[in-house]
């Protein structure tokens, strides 16, 4: 899985810069991670299976990441 390997070396290298940033709310690379991985085990628990995103879902995706960089999820 290529994703996870491209959060792990950002992490390494970056871990103290800001990897995100939406509006007032930034977040470094080792903040990234964290919350990564933490929704990452959720899903894992609630036992959600991997699906494809389809374009007309980019709102959804985008409105859920929105809520998880303000910390509500």
């Amino acid at each position: 899985m290529i994703i996870p390997f491209i959060l792990e070396k950002a992490l390494s290298l970056y871990a103290e810069k800001e990897a995100v940033v939406c509006h007032e709310h930034r977040n470094t690379y080792q903040q990234f991670a964290h919350r990564t991985y933490r929704l990452a085990n959720l899903l894992h628990t609630m036992r959600v299976k991997k699906v494809t995103v389809s374009q007309s879902s980019t709102r959804t995706v985008t409105n859920f990441w929105k809520l998880i960089l303000q910390q509500r999820i």
